[in-house]
């Protein structure tokens, strides 16, 4: 039976699709934190998908953990590009510790 390297895989897809991505936005400044948002949105489906080729893993529900967070984020993501202070307080921290 082969087996995937899934670090691998995540890996090429950085160095070849997410890191160009981010590098070609233009340089203006912007707020700390801020491309966390974008990298995450190009990053979690690519994990999700990635993470159904484990063998041996705990599903829940037919999902990994990992891909549990991963929704949990990506629903988040649209509640992160929200200024801080147009949220309640204990909103605007969990979502700031969700997508950095």
């Amino acid at each position: 039976m082969g087996l995937h390297d899934l670090g691998l895989c995540e890996l090429a897809f950085l160095a070849l699709v997410v890191v160009p991505l981010l590098a070609a936005w233009d340089r203006r400044p912007r707020p700390s934190g801020f491309l966390s948002t974008p990298f995450a949105a190009l990053y979690l489906p690519v994990h999700s998908c990635l993470d159904t080729l484990w063998v041996s893993d705990a599903r829940y529900l037919g999902l990994t953990p990992a891909q549990w967070v991963a929704a949990l984020v990506f629903v988040a993501l649209p509640f992160a590009m929200i200024p801080p202070r147009g949220l309640r307080p204990a909103v605007a921290g969990v979502v700031m510790v969700a997508t950095t």
